[in-house]
């Protein structure tokens, strides 16, 4: 039968007006005998595209490239267990029944059995491909001719097809094409790291390995891999940490990646594997929304789409991939091709503030699923500052960030409800302003005007900055349609002249004659516009004194006096405790904080402005010297290698490089 078909199709191969006699074979396209390869077996056939797919011989010759392959479906890789129930690798099965619907088998040949002339189709669970061509469901797809899109990688243990987005069997089209291969966000790249090779500059933090010697791995096939698995299901925490990504000079920013998720026992995907921003160094995390996992049952990559990192332009993030285990639950998570796009921020236009005097940027986070009282909340962008509000209740809510430039925006974004009728206030304080004298002060407002003819002045919301307030130009807007104006966010700005310091506060008013419908505040930038004429030059150091040099190194007071040059230094203390969130909440026993010490000249030292806060960055110098795991540091006298700048709202040691014990 084999014979009498292929002879069949040779005969009218050319011949592309009587194809459709070979039911099996929809015009325009040819399937050869011998895996494709009529002309010798280095032949190729197809040239990888919808309308001239490759044959399975010529697609595994293409690794990397996003193609189309045409094949009869023929089985599917099955899942082998041993006595204990374990996962002991895979299987090649050509006949009913079957179990898996996350991949299936194709070949040149309807009836071939041998694997090493077939080609593994991975397909995402519960995706349409899935639905269509899965083999448990539909039993009568085996012999059937199946035209899919996908890249050519490694699976199985040989090459197969992955990443599969598009198909088309019986003639219809399922899925949805890839232009050109390649869906990755537009803009210029700003970090990317494939782990081909290894780790890049990633660093592994392990918060717990059990007996594990690792959590964390690099594999030379799949990236970087985590698994708490070790003949027994082990619980664990560890992350994969991202260097500083500097997201300071653009406007948008997209994160993607490829990852696979397999062994989840039942659990959610995005239960303990989370993907998560820091913009403190590490010091507090904020999960990412957005991420399409895995379905957590294979080792199907699948990419996680493009994660909106909008919230972050203006500020210098990391990226943590945040695994968790336990005893119950130890998936193994593998991690590739990560990658950070954005656009750079316009120049030219009216009234933007020069990026470099950024002071802050408060997104509000992580939208909160039920309205959250602001004592409750905790995704704050910059935990060192202090936020008060004139009311408790359900302060922080989340609405659908819809613009003037995009009225049907779905992604949500954390808003400061102001209540209609009432006297309200929402404060920012501990916020260090010094050696400014005017600012910039940029937010969003939106106003809940659901009926037809209601309106607002949107500057009804007064901004002041160290008790000098400044009303935004008028901003009127009406609702012209029930409800479809309600909500629309618009940006205002103010400038406030004021001097500086380095415990301003940040205050947002609206009174209640004022407030007609209830308003939202959110995105909100302060920078500095001006310089303060006041400032004092650094001070340069004296012939004879010391000079922050290794063999000279400053004390804690010369280091503060100096007030944040922003230079490389060494610095000589005591270790006099942690910082817990901020420098009002000083550790000096019992540590929980890892991120960061404290040092000053005496090592019995309380006075939080005579001690300067050390940021310690991930990696051996937080390993061997924080105090939560070494509380044996405390008060050993040490010299610093870092930069002097602003930590904490005060003069600080930020991103120690070495830390050496004064014997």
């Amino acid at each position: 039968m084999k014979k009498i078909f292929s002879a069949l199709c040779f005969a009218l191969f050319g011949v592309t007006a009587i194809m459709t006699s070979c039911s099996d074979v929809p015009a325009p396209y040819d399937i050869f005998e011998n895996g494709g390869q009529e002309n010798g077996p280095e032949a190729t056939v197809g040239e990888g595209t919808k309308e001239s797919p490759y044959d399975v011989a010529t697609a595994k010759n293409n690794s990397g490239k996003t193609v189309w392959v045409q094949g009869y479906i023929v089985g599917v890789m099955e899942n082998l267990y041993d006595d204990a129930g374990e996962f002991a690798g895979n299987e090649a099965k050509f006949e009913a029944p079957f179990t898996i619907k996350t991949n299936i088998i194709i070949a040149s040949d309807p009836e071939e059995t041998n694997i090493k002339n077939c080609l593994p189709v991975k397909v995402k669970g519960g995706s349409d491909l899935s639905n269509a061509l899965n083999l448990v469901d539909h039993a009568d797809n085996l012999g059937k001719l199946l035209i899919i899109q996908g890249t050519i990688g490694s699976g199985f243990g040989s090459t197969s097809l992955n990443e599969t987005t598009a198909a088309i069997l019986d003639g219809t089209e399922i899925g949805q094409e890839q232009q050109g291969g390649d869906e990755t966000p537009s803009g210029n790249i700003l970090f990317q790291e494939s782990f081909a090779s290894g780790q890049g500059d990633f660093q592994i933090k392990d918060i717990s390995k059990g007996e594990l010697d690792y959590v964390w791995k690099f594999d030379s096939k799949y990236g970087m891999k985590a698994s708490a698995y070790n003949g027994k299901q082990v619980a664990a925490e560890s992350w994969l940490i991202s260097p500083e990504i500097d997201l300071t000079n653009v406007t948008t920013a997209t994160l993607t990646f490829d990852h696979a998720i397999n062994q989840l026992n039942g659990e959610q995907p995005q239960t303990n594997q989370i993907v998560e921003v820091s913009t403190n160094n590490g010091e507090s995390w904020t999960p990412l929304t957005g991420i399409t996992y895995p379905e957590g049952t294979s080792w199907t990559f699948v990419n996680a789409g493009n994660v909106d990192l909008k919230a972050y332009a203006g500020a210098k993030i990391l990226i943590g991939f945040h695994y968790k285990s336990t005893t119950s639950s130890a998936a193994t998570w593998e991690i590739k091709n990560v990658k950070v796009y954005s656009e750079q921020t316009e120049t030219g236009g009216e009234e933007v503030p020069p990026i470099e005097n950024l002071i802050f940027k408060e997104t509000l986070g992580t939208p909160v699923s039920d309205d959250t009282n602001l004592s409750s909340f905790s995704g704050w962008d910059n935990p060192n500052y202090t936020y008060n509000i004139s009311y408790g209740s359900k302060a922080i809510r989340s609405i659908a960030h819809k613009t003037e430039t995009n009225l049907t925006e779905t992604n949500k974004v954390n808003s400061i409800w102001f209540s209609k009728g009432y006297d309200s206030w929402f404060s920012i304080e501990g916020v260090n302003t010094s050696g400014y004298s005017k600012f910039t002060v940029t937010y969003e407002v939106a106003a809940n005007i659901y009926n037809v003819g209601e309106t607002i002045d949107l500057n009804a919301i007064k901004v002041s900055l160290n008790d000098v307030e400044v009303q935004a130009p008028s901003k009127i807007i009406t609702a012209n349609t029930a409800k479809n104006d309600a909500n629309i966010f618009y940006t205002m700005s103010v400038d406030i002249e004021v001097a500086g310091n380095e415990n301003s506060t940040l205050k947002f008013s609206v009174s209640a004659s004022d407030n007609t419908v209830g308003m939202r505040l959110t995105n909100i930038t302060l920078q500095g516009a001006e310089k303060s004429e006041t400032v004092e030059p650094t001070p340069e150091p004296t012939p004879g004194e010391n000079d922050g040099t290794e063999a000279k190194p400053y004390t804690v007071a010369e280091a503060i006096a100096l007030n944040n040059p922003g230079t490389p230094a060494f610095v000589k203390g005591y270790i006099v405790g942690a910082a817990n969130g901020s420098m009002s909440k000083l550790e000096t026993s019992n540590f929980t904080i890892d991120t960061n010490m404290l040092i000053a000249d005496t090592p019995n030292e309380t006075d939080a402005t005579q001690i300067i806060p050390v940021q310690l960055p991930s990696g051996s110098i937080r390993t061997d010297w924080n105090l939560k795991d070494h509380p044996e540091n405390y008060q050993k006298q040490v010299i610093i290698e870092g930069k002097l700048e602003a930590y904490f709202t005060q003069p600080g040691l930020k991103s120690a490089k070495s830390i050496t014990e004064v014997q």
